[in-house]
This record gives structure tokens, C-alpha cells and sequence, in this order.
């Protein structure tokens, strides 16, 4: 069987929290016998409607298993008119995660980052980061991605389940 449950959240003070500030919900369903599902997202906040860099992160397996490979998809634009110069983007990968493919950025530590130098306006991209899932500690993990130019700036997170359940959540 299934159930579905809905819930809405609203950012009690808008204008404290800053553009691209990245929100997390997750959830947990669990049955009598111990088995589990865990399940995430995050959002970013978006105060300042004229904001012209976006940002999207996504993965391409959910839930893994330890030994997986899994890909980051890191997708990002500038939606406004003007050119955005000296632009960045930014991975930070979560522990437990080893680098298959850095997909052409530098790593530093558990960040993959690439010079973007200038996004025209109009201007998308897509960048992919490979690596294998080493530990089963912790059973959700969180990555976090920015993008930015000067005063600019987009965030997005994903959160991926490790472990197989009967039970399913999203």
C-alpha cells in the first residue's frame, strides 16, 4: 500500500535570509520490523526576483549502495541580459564519497570547483562529477553546490539515501 503525506513550509523572515540559502527537509518511514526509507530535498531560497544566476543539482541513482557509482549533475544558467564575469561554480561533495571523475574541475579536498570565467546572458552549462559511495556511514548524504559572480550568487543541495529498504519515500 502506499500513503502520502504533504507538508509546506513558508520562510518565517524572508528579508533575513539571504538569496540562494539553501533550506533541507527530510523524512523517515519506518515499519514494525525495523525496515526504513529515508528521503530528502533541498531548495534554495529565492529573495531577489531579478537574481540572474541559477543552479541546479541533481543525481542520477537514489538510493545507492555502498561500492555504487554515482554522478552528480550540476546545471547552471545565467537567466538575465547581462554578461556575468569571473563566474564560479562549486561541488562540495559529502564524507564517505571518493572521486571517480572530476569532470574537468580541480579538486580540493571534498570540493570540485571550476572557473567558469564569463556566462553571457542566456548563457547554460552542465557539469557532471563521478564517484563511488566508500561507507555505509552516513545513510543519507548531503551535497551542496554554488554558483557565482560578483555579487551574485545560486546554491543547490541534493540529499541521497545509502542502503536498500523494502519501503520507499519521496
Amino acid at each position: 500500500t502506499s500513503r502520502t503525506v504533504q507538508a509546506v513550509f513558508e520562510v518565517a523572515a524572508p528579508a533575513s535570509v539571504p538569496n540562494g540559502t539553501i533550506v533541507t527537509a527530510t523524512a523517515r518511514a519506518q515499519d514494525a520490523a525495523g525496515s526504513d526509507a529515508h528521503a530528502g530535498v533541498a531548495t534554495a531560497v529565492a529573495t531577489a526576483a531579478g537574481a540572474p544566476l541559477m543552479l541546479g543539482l541533481a543525481e542520477d541513482a537514489d538510493p545507492v549502495q555502498v561500492g555504487d557509482t554515482l554522478a552528480y549533475v550540476l546545471r547552471f544558467g545565467n537567466r538575465g541580459a547581462l554578461a556575468r564575469t569571473g563566474a564560479t561554480l562549486a561541488l562540495t561533495l559529502p564524507p564517505g564519497i571518493a572521486i571517480v571523475d572530476a569532470g574537468g574541475g580541480q579538486v580540493a579536498g571534498a570540493m570540485v570547483a571550476w572557473n567558469l570565467d564569463t556566462l553571457d546572458g542566456g548563457e547554460t552549462g552542465e557539469r557532471v562529477v563521478r564517484v563511488t559511495v566508500d561507507g555505509a556511514e552516513p545513510l543519507a548524504r548531503v551535497a551542496h553546490a554554488v554558483l557565482a559572480s560578483g555579487a551574485f550568487e545560486s546554491r543547490a543541495g541534493v540529499v541521497t539515501q545509502v542502503g536498500a529498504s523494502p519501503l520507499a519515500l519521496s
